[in-house]
């Protein structure tokens, strides 16, 4: 678990040091990249916004016992 938080840790750096590069370049040069490029990454689809407690109270309001 340790090995794989380092190596995300490292990549991340290393996107950072690329993206501080290119920004650097694009000043020096007067081409300048997208800014989408340097835009944050959208959360993946499968996350939510809202803590599961919050989608169990939710469903547990919704749904009704048949019995009474």
């Amino acid at each position: 678990m340790e090995r794989v938080e380092a190596e995300r840790e490292a990549e991340q750096w290393r996107i950072v040091e690329i993206l501080q590069y290119m920004q650097s370049l694009g000043a020096a040069t007067g081409v300048v990249p997208p800014p989408s490029l340097f835009a944050p990454p959208p959360p993946p689809h499968y996350s939510t916004p809202v803590s599961i407690n919050v989608l169990v109270c939710m469903f547990m309001l919704t749904v009704k016992p048949s019995g009474v």
